[in-house]
């Protein structure tokens, strides 16, 4: 169904983990019909800046693509129109676009809520990638054990879906999936118990390319030109649970080694010539997806990891934190209204999400957010204008 909202200006609250936690996370083949929309009447709620700080969710660390596309200015500083708009995706189908982060419009599936953790309805989305001419988003229902996969691909900025790509696959594992990251044609998504699939036509026709270890929850995907690099973590009786990366030089065809030598990974966001990876208590930086370093600016609780506006930012319990390269750090700002854990920039301005809550910002220090509490969003992009 279509859902278009005027956002009012609130300030909201801090951010908590991720909404995943219970299912042990953090933060497709032949073309198949374009879901059908009708108008829904749901508001969002907004909160008093005197309101006391709390949660009103959870909100994801899985990490997105973003462009450094910038409006053009006037005389003011102020950016003169959109020049791209931002996609997001979460529970139920849903797929919002929004020029601004106030004003969404866009489509729903089911419109089922992901309120058991370990049991997600069957095109709950978690996670997108961005290809040349085309946008996949994915994810699946059920719990750790079993479920199912769902891949959706659109090549209009997200106005049109193809949906369940890979409902005629029942050879593939059935595992929901987590994370996914595209260089030029190719797409690899991930997820439990191992499960990886890899695309060479943008998202049409699908291998199943599963690791053997079934104990894996492969919570992300980045890459950079030939290079994809998959972390997660290994649910196994260690205590804390030891790291998942893994990375590939050839654009997903061979994989080398998993490296187990880190504490739990959740997220991997990947620009200007590196990798950023994050779990609770890590944070790690490397050049090639092989060779790992802490990169960590704080000892603090890690949320989220993005590559926004042509920077990484890092969201942690200290406040956000940006680096061109990963290796140098801002000093930590901390909003009062507390910090998104998944953030792209465009058209001159930040937009936020963490589950119900979705945000905006001119600038790092200042943010407006309004919740939406039946609609839980789970990754973001920004796409520039063709």
């Amino acid at each position: 169904m279509v859902e278009r909202r005027a956002l009012a200006l609130a300030l909201m609250i801090a951010a908590c983990g991720d909404g995943s936690d219970d299912d042990g996370s953090s933060a497709s083949t032949s073309a198949a019909t374009t879901s059908a929309a009708t108008t829904t009447s749901a508001t969002p709620t907004t909160t008093d800046a005197t309101d006391p700080p709390g949660s009103t969710g959870d909100a994801t660390t899985a990490a997105a693509t973003d462009s450094t596309s910038e409006g053009a200015e006037s005389s003011t500083g102020e950016p003169v129109g959109p020049i791209g708009h931002f996609l997001a995706v979460g529970d139920g189908g849903r797929r919002v676009r929004s020029s601004d982060g106030e004003l969404w419009d866009g489509q729903v599936g089911t419109g089922l809520l992901d309120a058991d953790m370990e049991m997600a309805p069957p095109d709950a989305l978690r996670a997108l990638a961005v290809g040349d001419g085309y946008i996949v988003a994915v994810g699946g229902g059920g719990n750790f054990f079993v479920g199912n996969a769902m891949v959706m691909r659109s090549t209009d900025g997200g106005v049109n879906w193809q949906e369940d790509l890979l409902k005629d696959k029942p050879d593939f594992s059935p595992h929901k999936l987590y994370a996914a990251a595209a260089s030029g044609q190719v797409v690899v998504a991930t997820g439990m118990r191992g499960k990886a699939i890899r695309s060479e036509d943008g998202g049409l026709g699908w291998t199943d390319i599963s690791f053997e270890d079934q104990s894996s929850r492969l919570l992300g995907v980045a890459a950079q030109a030939d290079i994809f690099v998959v972390v997660g973590w290994t649910d196994n009786a260690e205590f804390p649970k030891p790291s998942v990366i893994t990375t590939s030089s050839d654009r997903g065809l061979t994989w080398g080694p998993v490296d187990h030598s880190f504490a739990r990974i959740e997220a991997v966001a990947a620009g200007n010539g590196a990798f950023v990876a994050i779990g609770e208590s890590e944070c790690l930086r490397s050049a090639d997806g092989v060779a790992w370093a802490p990169c960590g600016p704080l000892s603090t609780d890690y949320k989220g990891v993005s590559f926004a506006g042509g920077e990484f930012v890092l969201s942690t319990s200290e406040g956000l934190v940006t680096s061109l390269d990963g290796v140098a750090w801002t000093t930590p700002v901390l909003p009062m209204q507390g910090t998104a854990a998944q953030l792209a920039r465009g058209n001159g301005r930040y937009v936020g999400v963490r589950w119900t809550d979705r945000g905006w910002a001119s600038e790092l220090e200042e943010w407006s957010y309004a919740t939406w509490a039946t609609e839980p969003l789970r990754a973001l992009v920004f796409l520039p204008a063709p």
